[in-house]
């Protein structure tokens, strides 16, 4: 007997196995991979454009990665639609910011912020000239949006089991800690390079550069929720030790007047 003949379709089915394996998988997850992949691709193509001489995707490719896997862990709170809906929100979101982003630095060669934002500049100087700013190329950020439409519509016919929500408490959990242990370990090595580069925002470019677009404001977001809460706290102290010496003040008039009888 030829034993050639008894494990060929061993092999072939285990192969035949790990295909349906993936197949089943990429069903059951497809919106929460594909959003991975096309969106760290938008967040790659954006660090391309804005820096085409030093920009290394190897570099870049883990900490944007990272960055994007919280943002697709909140999916898994949902089911399926829900899943679906909200990572197709979070990409329109994430692709406004790169297509705006794309127009603002072919004006400033910078990045925007929520200090310019704040500051009126964006509108007051970009505003005139935005027709002419805008390339057929920057809308690149939106074919896959209006894909996702017809291939949405295919995919509902495709049965898919919702999953449990102790498993996907379970998936949301992981793949949350993941992003930020990871994304946290890489925005701590930048911080120890360039120490203050994090906290003043003082090079945006090299910033989005090293981490990503999605790092970038996420950083900023939090530098500027931080500085407010510190200015603020920095009013209410300064009241306090006025008011404090507007009682000193008071005390010491009433012990002249009280002396002066």
């Amino acid at each position: 007997m030829d034993i050639r003949n008894i494990e060929q379709p061993k092999s072939d089915n285990a192969l035949n196995n790990l295909f349906y394996n993936m197949d089943l998988q990429w069903t059951q997850h497809w919106e929460v991979l594909s959003f991975l992949i096309i969106v760290a691709a938008k967040v790659l193509y954006y660090g391309k454009l804005i820096s085409p001489g030093f920009f290394d995707p190897k570099l870049v490719q883990a900490p944007v990665v990272a960055s994007i896997l919280p943002l697709a862990a909140i999916a898994y709170l949902f089911k399926n639609k829900g899943r679906t809906r909200i990572l197709y929100i979070l990409n329109i979101i994430i692709s406004i910011i790169l297509f705006a982003d794309t127009v603002y630095y072919s004006y400033f060669k910078d990045i925007i912020s929520i200090g310019v934002i704040r500051d009126g500049l964006l509108l007051k100087d970009v505003s005139p000239s935005l027709g002419a700013l805008i390339k057929p190329k920057d809308f690149v950020y939106f074919i896959d949006i209006i894909l996702f439409i017809p291939l949405n519509m295919i995919m509902k016919r495709v049965n898919r089991k919702e999953l449990s929500f102790r498993l996907r408490m379970m998936i949301f959990i992981l793949m949350f800690s993941l992003g930020i242990i990871f994304d946290g370990n890489f925005i701590y090595k930048l911080s120890k390079e360039q120490p203050l580069l994090i906290t003043t925002m003082s090079n945006k470019l090299y910033l989005t550069r090293a981490l990503g677009n999605v790092n970038f404001h996420i950083l900023d977001g939090y530098n500027f929720i931080a500085n407010k809460i510190s200015s603020s706290k920095s009013i209410s102290d300064s009241i306090k030790n006025r008011e404090h010496s507007f009682k000193i003040d008071d005390k010491v008039g009433l012990g002249l007047i009280k002396s002066d009888f």
